[in-house]
């Protein structure tokens, strides 16, 4: 038993450090890419001039993000079992944004939030299906505000590439939830590979338990509120910096960017961010090294937002480590 558990260990950390390896050769060069579009010192300027008086506010507004985040998983959560406190999953919250943005291991806060939560919810396929339920509610309430925002998007943006592009990404964004909601519908050919076969069980599972009227309605409601919120704080962080953008442009393009952002294929979505950030921006006349300001003040808010988190997370250790003494 003993040597199972340690071969299964084994395998597991090897699929990690894999993954790792991949986010990171894609990192690298995408930070690269954005660092040689911009004037560094410009940006770096920028940031070291932060005007409080707008980044207190900013600030404010994440850590609201992150609560309407811990309770909208909640409600999934509640959909599925009863075991927690929403106490439990906001502190949760915040410990796996703090986690997802700072550790080197690429384990994502999604796997922070399973891994926490299995240590006081005995069945793992609740955990796994809360995230994933939370997930998918959070990529479904990005497109509609996508879909919804695009005439304005086309009266700020001329170029034409970038308007295909945003509908490309909105396409490729709805096929993908698509594929994933359905994704235990797909020929038994494609559920003989192993990991496919247990994401499609853990997504049936979450579909069939969690996916009624209630839990989306109200999710969805908070969904909207909390992208609408993550602009607001775009727009303070714009004025912090000096950076006069409308909040209208913000709304029509900061969800496609969010959105590109969230592709699993970058360390906590650094670099990616910048680039969708700067690619952007660039449509509408803003400067590349202002705009990888504010993408980077995103990032570092985002840390700074999430470290009473940092001290649950310290304190749990601690006790746990106490616990098997």
């Amino acid at each position: 038993m003993k040597q199972s558990f340690h071969r299964i260990f084994s395998i597991m950390r090897k699929k990690r450090t894999l993954l790792f390896s991949l986010k990171l050769a894609i990192s690298i060069p995408l930070t690269w890419w954005v660092l040689s579009r911009v004037n560094i010192g410009d940006s770096a300027e920028k940031i070291e001039n932060l005007d409080l008086s707008w980044g207190i506010p900013a600030l404010i507004c994440f850590l609201f993000i992150i609560l309407i985040g811990g309770l909208r998983w909640y409600i999934f959560y509640r959909a599925l079992s009863r075991t927690v406190s929403l106490d439990f999953l906001m502190k949760i919250n915040f410990s796996a944004t703090f986690l997802g943005q700072v550790l080197p291991a690429g384990i994502g806060s999604d796997a922070a939030k399973i891994w926490f939560l299995s240590r006081k919810e005995r069945k793992l396929s609740v955990c796994i299906s809360s995230v994933i339920l939370d997930r998918l509610i959070g990529l479904a309430s990005l497109l509609i505000l996508i879909a919804i925002f695009i005439p304005i998007s086309f009266t700020y943006i001329s170029n034409e590439d970038a308007k295909y592009a945003i509908i490309i990404a909105l396409v490729c964004g709805g096929l993908g939830f698509v594929f994933l909601l359905f994704l235990a519908c797909l020929p038994n050919l494609f559920k003989n590979l192993k990991i496919i076969a247990s994401i499609a069980n853990h997504i049936n599972f979450a579909r069939k338990e969690g996916l009624s009227i209630k839990p989306v309605f109200f999710s969805l409601l908070l969904s909207f509120f909390l992208h609408l919120m993550a602009v607001l704080v775009v727009k303070f962080l714009a004025n912090s910096i000096g950076l006069e953008i409308d909040f209208i442009l913000c709304l029509a393009l900061i969800p496609t960017v969010m959105l590109i952002a969230t592709l699993p294929i970058s360390l906590a979505g650094w670099g990616i961010r910048e680039g969708a950030m700067v690619t952007a921006f660039s449509y509408v006349d803003i400067i590349p090294s202002e705009a990888l300001a504010l993408s980077v003040l995103f990032g570092l808010l985002t840390i700074i937002a999430s470290t009473p988190g940092a001290i649950t997370w310290i304190l749990q250790t601690k006790l746990l480590k106490r616990n098997a003494n």
